[in-house]
């Protein structure tokens, strides 16, 4: 039997080499992304723009231009996302020594300002509603959230961008109310100077949607805003629901499931879709309109034990197939324990079918 592979000496020698790259941190040049800022249009974007960058390179890479002005559109506005890969081939194209430098951060995102227009052809903004505090167990259709003015970015704008970013929705498919009086949250609905760098994180969130945000302002070294406020969110989803009476052990099809639009919080509101239930088995009855989550369904067993079982056996570019028999059950994608015949020695493979393994060679596993 061959020897099953250990990753305790990569995960070494991976320690190793950061203890390594960490211990001349006086003469490293360090690069810490921020997670969101706000350009005007049509301004180029350099890496200082985007990042702290200290250490004795930090001027040249600094200067280092992420974003041309074309790449900043004049007289619209939006987010343009700047990949952390697109940062490192940036400073690899301009000479960094990795063994001296090290970048912290991911994407980030780069808000455009549109160009103000007049005040006097501006109409106030809506007075929002309050939005009822959900509850795990409730769904909502709240009240939109009142569009920003044209030309406009407040911290507001950004905050709604940054949630839907984190929860990979669109801003439109978001709904936010803060905790706070109208006092204390105006500073959200003022315009974001175009000379400040933010660094604006939504800290997690739970079942009731409640999502602490830390907005972190510098205006050049200097520190002009810091606070955490408390947001409240709800997302737009399409939440699958039995088409009809679903029995225990059912495998789904394309017409057992139906949608339907509904608001939640964003601790609730990864849904499975229909592509993804199609084909999955029900664990347990389900009445009709009854909302299906992941935790009611399962993968269907595809090799029970005592199944004959055909394994390809796939090494470099050869495929052999072969039988075996089946010593447990799997479901699709999960290991299964096999033994040939006239063998005594069990070997482990991947469920990839119905009475179908795969066991290759290059597997980690």
């Amino acid at each position: 039997m061959r020897p099953a592979r250990t990753t305790l000496a990569p995960a070494c020698a991976a320690l190793a080499l950061l203890l390594a790259c960490a211990l001349p941190a006086a003469a490293q040049n360090a690069i810490v992304m921020y997670t969101t800022i706000a350009v005007p249009p049509g301004k180029p974007v350099a890496l200082e723009d985007l990042a702290t960058v200290t250490g004795p390179d930090a001027q040249r890479l600094g200067g280092i231009t992420i974003l041309s002005p074309q790449d900043v559109p004049q007289g619209t506005a939006g987010a343009i996302v700047v990949p952390r890969a697109k940062i490192k081939t940036l400073l690899e194209a301009a000479g960094i020594n990795w063994a001296k430098a090290t970048l912290n951060g991911g994407t980030t995102s780069v808000l455009v300002q549109a160009p103000a227009e007049d005040p006097e052809a501006q109409t106030p903004p809506a007075t929002s509603t309050p939005l009822p505090d959900p509850t795990p167990t409730t769904t909502y259709n709240p009240t939109p959230t009142p569009t920003p003015q044209p030309g406009v970015l407040t911290l507001r704008a950004i905050i709604l961008d940054r949630i839907a970013t984190t929860n990979a929705v669109q801003p439109a498919d978001v709904r936010l109310r803060f905790d706070g009086t109208p006092a204390d949250l105006a500073f959200l609905d003022e315009p974001v100077p175009s000379t400040w760098s933010l660094d604006v994180t939504p800290l997690g969130t739970g079942l009731t949607g409640r999502t602490p945000v830390r907005i972190e302002a510098y205006a050049g070294d200097r520190v002009a805003l810091r606070k955490t406020v408390q947001a409240i969110a709800l997302v737009r989803v399409e939440q699958p629901l039995a088409a009809g009476p679903l029995a225990r052990g059912q495998v789904l099809a394309q017409g057992d499931v139906t949608v339907q639009e509904r608001w939640l919080p964003p601790g609730q509101a990864r849904v499975p879709t229909v592509q993804e239930l199609v084909g999955v088995q029900v664990k347990k009855r389900l009445e009709p309109g009854r909302p299906i989550t992941s935790g009611d369904v399962e993968t269907p067993v595809v090799i029970n034990r005592g199944d004959d079982v055909v394994v390809q056996a796939i090494s470099g570019g050869l495929v052999i197939k072969t039988k075996a028999k089946a010593l447990t059950q799997a479901r699709q994608g999960e290991r299964v324990t096999l033994q040939l015949a006239g063998s005594k020695n069990p070997f482990v493979a991947r469920a990839a079918g119905r009475g179908s393994a795969v066991l290759s060679a290059e597997s980690s596993e």
